[in-house]
């Protein structure tokens, strides 16, 4: 009978510290999962509302719609002066180069709104995996309360044995 008590007592203070312990573990873990939740929607917010228009590709590509707006103008100024062209080609040039620096907007708005869905796409993903890990790690404590409540069980059963 002691003896029993004795086993009883040491699988109980057993139960009751690894359960500690993984608690700890668990904290630690949650903890973790928090921190990356809260990197993914700072990458989110920055990704997401930063402004396209200053990014490389769409410099380059107005800087060289820019180019050719100039161009395009500087032979319309050049025929008119040769040719005696008349104010009505002049505006047809200008035309030209409204609709190509539209055109280089509308690409680069196109391009941005790719960007977006393809920044909101990983963004999702990544905190549907957060999701997954926070559900795991509940399981899994769920799953420590289980066993420590057992151990707890086991040791009592030990200590204080139903009479037959």
């Amino acid at each position: 009978m002691l003896a029993g008590m004795a086993g009883g007592i040491i699988g109980g203070a057993a139960g009751i510290i690894g359960g500690a312990a993984n608690a700890g573990i668990m904290s630690k873990m949650n903890n973790e999962i928090d921190k990356r939740s809260d990197e993914n929607q700072q990458w989110y917010d920055q990704r997401y509302n930063e402004d396209f228009t200053q990014r490389a590709d769409a410099q380059n590509m107005l800087n060289r719609s820019k180019e050719q707006m100039q161009l395009m103008n500087q032979r319309s100024r050049a025929t008119s002066a040769v040719t005696g062209g008349s104010t009505e080609s002049q505006a047809l040039a200008k035309q030209q180069s409204t609709n190509l620096l539209a055109s280089t907007t509308n690409n680069i708005v196109a391009s941005a709104e790719k960007q977006k869905n393809s920044i909101e796409q990983q963004y999702i993903g990544q905190k549907n995996a957060i999701s997954d890990k926070r559900l795991d790690v509940m399981g899994q404590q769920m799953k420590n309360i289980s066993n420590t409540a057992g151990s707890i069980a086991d040791a009592g059963a030990l200590m204080f044995p139903t009479p037959k």
